[in-house]
């Protein structure tokens, strides 16, 4: 078996209703009671919808449909995801059917081949894929974001 370091980036979408500064407050003092840098630095882009993308910090920003965004560095498990999630909540954060949490993976130490491997069997299987979504987010999407193939 081959050993690599595959990464997740991860972005979670929260409604507006939730108080962008507890949230940013709560996430800093996540990060300092467990000793993650990468919460404790998180950069406030709440104005901005295309942000800056960093290797090393969280960013607070703005999701044009749902309302706020916590998106993450490259990670390599989920620790930083759950107190994140957590200091939302406790902030008042919460979704509804207009809100997403995305997984970006990466797949840069696949070859050529086992990408197209990879893709040939998404495709198969992007139906019943589709299942796992709520029902408003499958097939063509309003926005043009995620839609079918």
């Amino acid at each position: 078996m081959t050993q690599h370091n595959t990464t997740f980036g991860f972005e979670i979408e929260f409604l507006r209703s939730a108080n962008i500064n507890s949230v940013i407050n709560n996430v800093q003092e996540a990060g300092r009671q467990s000793g993650k840098p990468a919460l404790e630095n998180i950069s406030d882009q709440r104005n901005r919808y295309n942000t800056t993308f960093y290797p090393d910090r969280w960013v607070q920003a703005y999701d044009c449909s749902c309302g706020w965004e916590m998106k993450s560095q490259p990670l390599n498990d989920t620790a930083e995801v759950e107190l994140v999630m957590a200091a939302i909540r406790q902030a008042g954060g919460t979704v509804d059917r207009t809100c997403g949490l995305h997984v970006h993976v990466d797949v840069t130490h696949l070859s050529f081949e086992q990408r197209k491997r990879l893709t040939k069997i998404y495709l198969r299987n992007e139906e019943a894929m589709e299942m796992l979504l709520a029902p408003n987010r499958r097939g063509r999407s309003a926005t043009g974001y995620a839609e079918s193939n």
